[in-house]
C-alpha cells in the first residue's frame, strides 16, 4: 500500500508518538503501547477507532494526511461519515485508510465472512476458502490472545464448513458467538453448567454459510422450541436479532467505547463470562414464563 500523495512518508518515526506526547496524550499513549508489541504501522486502536472515522473521510482534512489528528465526532457529523469498525477492539492503520466494517457488508455484497472463534476454526475456514473459485471471501482474523478449544470436550472445528455448529450441549438456552466472543461464550457455559443449568454453545463463524444449509440443519443448530438465547459481540448487534428471536437478547455495543485497556473495557461494556451469564439467566425465565 502506497502513501497517499501530499501525506507524511508512512515510516516509523513519522507516526509513533514522543514520549513526552504519550505521557500527556492517552489517546498517544495507547498507540505507544501497541507499538511495542506489535512494530510497523498497524495498532489495535480500539474504540477510538469509530470515534475517530467519524472525523475523518478518505481526503482528510489533517495538515500532513494523519487522521489520528482530524477533528473529532462532535465536528464531523454533520459534515461527514465514513464506514469503521463499530466495535470494541477494531483495528486500523494510523491514517485509517483500512478500516474493517464486519456489519455494514450484512447483505449488501457478495462478500463471504469468515471470523473463526480459535486456532482449529481458522485451520477449518481455510479449507472451505480453497475450495470457492468465484467469490471473495473474507478470513477475518483477531489479534486478541485467544485460547485454542480442546476438541476433546467440545466439538470438532468441521462444523465451520456449514457456517454454524453446536460446540456444546445440551440445552436449555443457547449462547451464540462469532470470532473472539466464542471462548467467552464457552466459559459463561462452564459456569452455567456448573449452576446445573443446561446450555448450548454455537459458534457461528459464518452467517452467509448457515443461511445455505438445510432448514433441517439449521433448525437442528437453533432449535424453534429453544427460544432462551444469546449472541454476544464486540461490536454492533445488528442482526443477531434473527437468531435470538423475541425472548432472546444480543450483547453488544450500542454506544461509543472509551479509553482504557481491551480488558478494562471489556470489563466495563460486559464483555465476561459474568454479564453473559447473567442474560441467559434472565432469557431462560422469559421463555419459561411464556410456555
Amino acid at each position: 500500500m502506497t502513501d497517499r500523495p501530499g501525506s507524511a512518508p508512512f515510516v516509523e518515526s513519522a507516526i509513533a508518538p514522543s514520549t513526552a506526547a504519550a505521557a500527556t496524550d492517552p489517546e498517544r499513549a495507547r498507540i505507544a503501547e501497541g507499538a511495542t508489541d506489535q512494530p510497523g504501522r498497524w495498532w489495535a486502536l480500539g474504540p477510538y477507532m469509530s470515534e475517530r472515522a467519524w472525523g475523518t473521510v478518505r481526503e482528510d482534512y489533517s495538515a500532513d494526511g494523519r487522521a489520528w489528528d482530524s477533528f473529532p465526532h462532535d465536528h464531523a457529523r454533520s459534515r461527514a461519515y465514513r464506514w469503521s469498525e463499530d466495535g470494541l477492539a477494531g483495528m486500523c492503520d494510523v491514517e485509517q485508510r483500512l478500516c474493517f466494517a464486519l456489519s455494514f457488508w450484512n447483505g449488501r455484497d457478495p462478500i463471504l465472512r469468515l471470523r473463526p472463534g480459535d486456532a482449529n476454526e481458522v485451520v477449518e475456514a481455510w479449507k472451505v476458502i480453497m475450495q470457492l473459485r468465484h467469490q471473495p471471501v473474507a478470513l477475518v482474523l483477531s489479534r486478541q490472545a485467544m485460547p485454542t478449544l480442546d476438541r476433546t470436550r467440545y466439538a470438532p472445528a468441521s462444523g465451520v464448513a456449514r457456517g454454524a455448529y453446536v460446540l456444546a450441549d445440551p440445552p436449555q438456552v443457547i449462547l451464540i458467538a462469532t470470532g473472539s466472543e466464542v471462548s467467552l461464550c464457552v466459559a459463561a457455559y462452564e459456569e452455567l453448567t456448573a449452576e446445573g443449568l443446561r446450555a448450548r454453545v454455537v459458534s457461528m463463524p459464518s452467517w452467509e454459510l448457515f443461511e445455505r444449509q438445510p432448514e433441517a440443519y439449521r433448525d437442528s443448530v437453533l432449535p424453534p422450541a429453544i427460544t432462551a438465547r444469546v449472541a454476544v459481540e464486540q461490536a454492533s448487534t445488528f442482526g443477531w436479532a434473527a437468531y435470538v428471536g423475541p425472548l432472546g437478547e444480543a450483547i453488544g455495543m450500542k454506544t461509543f467505547g472509551a479509553s482504557a485497556p481491551l480488558k478494562a473495557l471489556q470489563t466495563k461494556f460486559g464483555f465476561t463470562p459474568e454479564r453473559v451469564v447473567a442474560p441467559a439467566r434472565e432469557t431462560l425465565a422469559r421463555s419459561r414464563a411464556r410456555h
